[in-house]
């Protein structure tokens, strides 16, 4: 009787072990544990402090140390990173005046320094040159104020553009001193030398397209191309303009440059 009674018993653990035993062989528990306790997912993903404040901030800092780097020579936690512009020549001479007169469109550059202004300013490939540079300001048709060297004076045209236009507006004497009042009546024109070429006479000159440099004892002047209509009327203005006696020799260089308005 004693056998029969533990055979039974065997006979129904050993049941109990073959229906429970899916349950125990890691493919229905796996996927039991795809399905989390519903608070533990809001606190993770639903949480509105998360999605919406914390991760802004986040996005914010990382943002400031990729931009504003430290700046261990100064001692100081942050270093302004600077946004360049591209910009043409004449923008430049432009903005160049509307700062001379503190009438910057960003009230933050009316502080800059001339050498602050020209890092506002990206240099394109072909601005990173150093050449000879004209600005002339042009208002109503007319030359209000003309300067600049035939050679160059600073290590780049971005630097030349600002430096230059600054000179106009102070420096040149033949005219009266430009008001603030002018600035929306002024266009910029910048003459960038290209090469300057001796010359034996004026007979092949094309004044429309390139400008004459004349010396003579010691005096010197520059007329740009497009201040004369005929090779003649160019050669006595530029020698006036020196201060050269129509009838005495002089030497003679065709000026080469890229106009730009």
């Amino acid at each position: 009787m004693q056998s029969v009674l533990l055979c039974l018993t065997t006979l129904f653990c050993l049941a109990v072990t073959l229906e429970w035993s899916p349950y125990c062989n890691g493919e229905i528990e796996k996927s039991l544990q795809i399905k989390p306790p519903i608070s533990s997912i809001e606190t993770i993903l639903v949480t509105p402090a998360f999605n919406e404040t914390l991760l802004t901030k986040n996005v914010e800092q990382h943002v400031n140390q990729t931009e504003v780097p430290k700046d261990k020579s100064s001692g100081s936690s942050k270093e302004t990173v600077l946004t360049t512009i591209d910009a043409s020549l004449p923008e430049i001479a432009r903005l160049t005046i509307l700062h001379h007169f503190g009438a910057d469109e960003n009230e933050s550059w009316r502080t800059l320094s001339l050498d602050e202004l020209a890092k506002r300013f990206s240099v394109k490939k072909h601005h990173q040159k150093n050449a000879g540079l004209f600005i002339t300001l042009i208002k109503n048709g007319d030359t209000r104020a003309c300067w600049g060297n035939v050679v160059a004076t600073h290590k780049n045209l971005v630097e030349s553009t600002i430096y230059t236009t600054e000179d106009a507006l102070n420096k040149d004497y033949r005219y009266s001193k430009i008001k603030k009042s002018e600035i929306n009546l002024l266009i910029p024109q910048v003459t960038v030398v290209k090469r300057i070429v001796p010359i034996n006479s004026i007979s092949t000159m094309q004044p429309l397209k390139q400008g004459l440099m004349v010396r003579a004892g010691g005096k010197g002047a520059v007329l740009l191309p497009g201040e004369a209509s005929d090779p003649h009327y160019q050669l006595v203005k530029t020698k006036l303009k020196a201060g050269i006696p129509s009838s005495q020799q002089c030497q003679l260089y065709r000026i080469d440059a890229d106009v730009y308005r």
